[in-house]
C-alpha cells in the first residue's frame, strides 16, 4: 500500500507540475510560442558536416539553413524540401552543386526541422501566417475562386468554386512559406554580396510539397528567380499515367 501510495503521489505531482506548465505556456502564449517551440540545433550537421545557421524572419520566427560552396558564385541555388524532412534531405545536392562552382543554400521550412514550430493558433503564428493579409474582399482578392474551370484526370473538366485558404486554418500552409522562401531569398542568399543584385541568378530547386510552395514564391516574386526546377512533385499520383487501368479506377 505504501508503494502504491507513494506511486500515487509521484503521479499527482507530476501531473500538476505539467498543468502549471500548460497554464502558463497558455498565460504567456507569445513567449511561449517564441522561444519553447524553437529547437536549438547542434553546430554542424551530422548528416552534411555543414555549420547549422539561423536566420532571423518575421516576429522572431528561427530559420535553420546550411550553405555551400562559392559566397561569390554567380549562380546561387535554394533547395526547399518537402514533407516531413528538412534541409538534411539535400545532404548529397548541397555538396554536389557546390563542387560544380554554384552557391547552394537549404533551409528548414517554418514548423519544420531545426526552425521554430510556434502552436497553429498561438498569438505569433496568426502574425506570419501567409494568409492573413493576402485574401480582402476590398482590394478585390478574394479566398473563394468562384465557377472556375478545372481538369480532370481523365482529359474532360468540371466547374467548381476553389477555395484558396488552408482547408483546416492553419498558417502552416504554402503562401507561408511561399513568403518564407522570397524572404529568405533576399536577406540571405541577395544579401552581403559584392556584385550587383541583377548580376546573381538564383534557381528554385524543390521537392515534393516543396514544389507547390516554391511555385506559389514564383508566382508571387517573378522577377527574384531565374529558374525552377522540380524533383518528383507531390500529387503526380493522381495523374491518370500514374495509375494502373485508369479507365476503370478514375
Amino acid at each position: 500500500c505504501i508503494v502504491k501510495m507513494a506511486s500515487m503521489k509521484g503521479f499527482v505531482v507530476g501531473a500538476l507540475r505539467l498543468l502549471v506548465t500548460l497554464c502558463l505556456c497558455l498565460w504567456n502564449n507569445d513567449r511561449c510560442s517564441v522561444n519553447a517551440y524553437t529547437p536549438v540545433p547542434p553546430a554542424t550537421s551530422l548528416a552534411t558536416g555543414l555549420s547549422n545557421q539561423m536566420y532571423d524572419w518575421r516576429h522572431e520566427q528561427k530559420i535553420r539553413f546550411q550553405a555551400a560552396g562559392d559566397p561569390n558564385a554567380k549562380h546561387a541555388v535554394v533547395l526547399v524540401h518537402g514533407l516531413f524532412v528538412n534541409s538534411d534531405h539535400w545532404r548529397y545536392t548541397l555538396k554536389g552543386l557546390a563542387d560544380a562552382g554554384y552557391r547552394a543554400y537549404a533551409l528548414d521550412l517554418w514548423g519544420c526541422g531545426y526552425s521554430s514550430k510556434p502552436p497553429r493558433d498561438s498569438a505569433v503564428a496568426r502574425l506570419v501566417c501567409g494568409e492573413t493579409n493576402r485574401f480582402q474582399e476590398e482590394t478585390n482578392t478574394p479566398s473563394i475562386l468562384q465557377n472556375i474551370e478545372l481538369g480532370t484526370a481523365q482529359g474532360s473538366s468540371r466547374i467548381a468554386s476553389v477555395d484558396l485558404r488552408h482547408p483546416l486554418g492553419s498558417p502552416y500552409n504554402f503562401y507561408t512559406w511561399g513568403e518564407l522562401i522570397a524572404d529568405f531569398t533576399r536577406d540571405i542568399v541577395l544579401s552581403g554580396q559584392t556584385k550587383d543584385k541583377d548580376e546573381t541568378s538564383v534557381t528554385v530547386v524543390c521537392n515534393s510539397i516543396g514544389t507547390i510552395s516554391s511555385l506559389q514564391t514564383i508566382l508571387d516574386n517573378p522577377g527574384l528567380y531565374d529558374g525552377l526546377f522540380v524533383v518528383n512533385p507531390n500529387f503526380r499520383e493522381l495523374h491518370s499515367a500514374e495509375v494502373p487501368f485508369p479507365k476503370l479506377s478514375m
